[in-house]
């Protein structure tokens, strides 16, 4: 296991950096893992069943993007409004509705291409802090690791949620970093996504701007420039 340090927080921005030599030899790869991470999901949602018993969860998500694609409203399977499930996941389903005009369907390409995705901001996370063998790894766990293989064939919000997880780590150790209010306004964006697809990412803002706080102290910025960073994120 590779430590986590707080240097890995603090590295210049000439270590590790995205410049246009690396995105071409490092990107690469990264391309190859997402055609892979594509054609592996593609084959698992082919072996499963077509005609698949849906769970209670899915059955819940769907109804909800069919209500809010019908205009009624974010309204659930017992005709009441649903308070408990995020709105994110449903809005996209019912989205993707329009040119499929089929609920299920525009369900699974939601989790497919969220499942796809996935080696994106993870590649580059890794490679933001460890270095492109970290990187090549993690981009390949991301392709075919088994659980969000299967995630991306069946209509739960994990799929999309995880991907905005990632992302959204991978924007704030940027603007930890890069120190550039447009990457904390995107970084404050993502998590305010993730948390839409799920609650659970409701810590992730707090803790970010913790830590946005400690690298300021550390690097003696002034606190003008880091509060302008931290209401950046805010927002």
């Amino acid at each position: 296991m590779i430590p986590l340090s707080p240097r890995a927080f603090l590295l210049d921005e000439e270590s590790h950096s995205f410049s246009k030599s690396q995105l071409k030899t490092k990107g690469f790869p990264l391309v190859i893992f997402m055609v892979l991470a594509t054609v592996v999901r593609f084959a698992s949602s082919i072996i499963v069943p077509k005609f698949r018993i849906l769970s209670a969860e899915e059955m819940e998500y769907l109804r909800l993007a069919q209500n809010l694609f019908d205009g009624n409203g974010y309204v659930g399977l017992y005709g009441t409004p649903q308070i408990v499930h995020s709105p994110l996941f449903p809005m996209l389903i019912a989205l993707i509705n329009y040119p499929s005009r089929n609920i299920e369907v525009a369900g699974l390409v939601i989790s497919l291409a969220s499942g796809v995705l996935l080696a994106l901001p993870l590649y580059f996370l890794a490679l933001n802090l460890y270095g492109s063998r970290a990187a090549f790894f993690a981009a390949a766990l991301a392709s075919i690791y088994p659980y969000l293989l299967w995630l991306s064939t069946q209509s739960y919000s994990e799929a999309l949620f995880i991907s905005l997880l990632t992302t959204s780590i991978l924007f704030g150790v940027l603007a930890l970093k890069m120190e550039k209010i447009a990457i904390s306004l995107i970084a404050g964006l993502v998590m305010g996504l993730a948390y839409l697809s799920r609650p659970t990412a409701v810590s992730l803002p707090p803790l970010t701007l913790i830590f946005m706080t400690a690298a300021g102290l550390v690097r003696r910025k002034p606190m003008k420039t880091t509060g302008l960073h931290l209401l950046a994120t805010g927002i």
